[in-house]
């Protein structure tokens, strides 16, 4: 099971820069392994299932790339100085947490052709009701469109043997679009092996960093937390951040290349090719070219 614990005060091991350090490799291992094997795997004929959860997957590589760039002492950009403050990796890390549990219950091989219908038009019918809700603030002409698509998904749900079968509290929440999936968040914590306790304290955490609530700022120090100083409360959130990510990243592109078993050969750790990503991790074809510009530049 996915769980790290902090210790009491007294007995806890600090973690250090060293240690800092370590986990930014492997979880750039991780990011670089998952760009390649979604760069791999794009584009191909597969079951529904896949092919509609590899959309998801792609969007956790988004987030990841965007997380290891903005993450202190990265390879992937170059600075003059390091940001030292949570808010840098808070979204993304959330957003990680968020679509492991998304991908893997979407990519979960359904019972049944009905099961995974259900499981899309709940999705669909989700995604339709923020439309309406943006649509309908910005007086759009468009809102029409997805006001008619929301029944008609609502109709053809209820025609469903399996939607049927669902407990009523569920298919009512699911047919007004409050619900992006059938399964609770416990339950898909439970059934993903991920520590309950460890998912929604960091979760908690890390939306207090996302919006500006009190708790991102009650315990500013002087030159250190909140000022984006180095400081030991922000490296350990850093750490344990990028601890779980990596993790959730490698069953995600384990589950990926279950699908695809070529695209194993691309994983490489943090020498997998991909692009765009830092210039050692590029295509040759393309390092060349980058040379070639250079070259009649200084012409």
């Amino acid at each position: 099971m996915l769980e790290f614990s902090r210790d009491d005060e007294n007995t806890k091991e600090v973690i250090t820069i060293e240690a800092y350090e370590q986990i930014l490799k492997e979880f750039d291992a991780s990011v670089c392994e998952a760009l390649a094997v979604n760069q791999q795997s794009s584009g191909r004929m597969t079951e529904a299932y896949i092919g509609y959860s590899s959309k998801i997957f792609t969007r956790l590589c988004a987030h990841a790339h965007c997380m290891i760039r903005a993450a202190p002492m990265t390879r992937w950009v170059k600075t003059t100085y390091h940001d030292w403050d949570l808010s840098e990796v808070a979204g993304h890390t959330r957003a990680i947490m968020e679509g492991y549990l998304f991908y893997m219950y979407l990519s979960s091989k359904p019972i049944s052709d009905d099961e995974f219908a259900v499981k899309l038009k709940v999705m669909h019918i989700n995604d339709c009701v923020r439309r309406i809700k943006i649509f309908t603030s910005l007086e759009d002409e468009r809102l029409s469109f997805y006001l008619d698509e929301h029944e008609r998904l609502k109709q053809e749900l209820n025609e469903s043997h399996y939607f049927k079968s669902l407990p009523e509290p569920i298919r009512k929440q699911t047919l007004s679009g409050r619900y992006l999936m059938i399964d609770t968040r416990d339950e898909l914590l439970e059934k993903f092996d991920v520590d309950k306790k460890t998912f929604d304290m960091l979760f908690d955490i890390l939306s207090n960093y996302i919006h500006i609530l009190p708790i991102s700022f009650y315990n500013f120090e002087p030159n250190g937390r909140g000022s984006g100083l180095f400081n030991q409360s922000d490296l350990e959130y850093l750490y344990i951040c990028m601890q779980l990510c990596t993790e959730l990243l490698k069953r995600c592109t384990d589950r990926v290349v279950e699908f695809f078993p070529d695209v194993q050969e691309y994983r490489k750790g943090s020498k997998s090719i991909i692009n765009p990503g830092p210039r050692e991790n590029l295509p040759q074809i393309v390092k060349e070219r980058q040379n070639s510009k250079k070259k009649r530049r200084r012409k």
